[in-house]
């Protein structure tokens, strides 16, 4: 039977595990409900634009599921990585002020559910207490590296728990 004899419907029946098997090879490894629906979409496009001449449905579909979903992961890396630099002015300027109130350690506490002990630590000493990485990677006996990983960790959960906290 020809795709185009099929309705979508039924296309997307058969093509799910494929949409879904990108997201292993592309190591997705969250927003998986969000990549479902762009590859999903990729296979809406292929359904639609597909010429039976120019060779296989499901070479075409694979292309363009994995296509949509490659765009939108590079999207979501443009993203990410402009929101961790405003986010980094934004610490910058709460480190550079080591006089904090009890009132300003009470407004950054619900950022704060969720850290680990270690990106706690970070928050604490980096932005409260204003010391640079090296100062906080002598004094726990870690890497530098491993005082970057915090961060790195520490900022993502504090910025989704600023989302969690816009929404209520």
């Amino acid at each position: 039977m020809n795709h185009f004899e099929m309705p979508f419907e039924q296309i997307v029946e058969m093509y799910t595990p494929m949409v879904k098997k990108q997201l292993t090879r592309l190591k997705i490894y969250q927003n998986h409900d969000e990549f479902i629906q762009v590859g999903l979409i990729g296979l809406w496009e292929a359904y639609t634009k597909f010429d039976p001449t120019k060779g296989e449905f499901s070479t075409f579909a694979f292309s363009s599921v994995r296509g949509r979903m490659l765009s939108h992961l590079s999207k979501e890396s443009r993203f990410q990585k402009f929101h961790v630099n405003q986010s980094d002015e934004l610490l910058e300027v709460v480190a550079g002020n080591t006089d904090l109130l009890p009132f300003e350690l009470e407004t950054i506490a619900p950022y704060l559910n969720g850290l680990s002990d270690r990106e706690k630590l970070w928050v604490n000493e980096a932005i409260l207490h204003g010391k640079k990485r090296k100062e906080i990677a002598q004094e726990q006996n870690v890497s530098i590296n491993t005082v970057k990983m915090w961060r790195l960790h520490a900022l993502k959960k504090m910025k989704q728990n600023a989302l969690i906290l816009l929404n209520m």
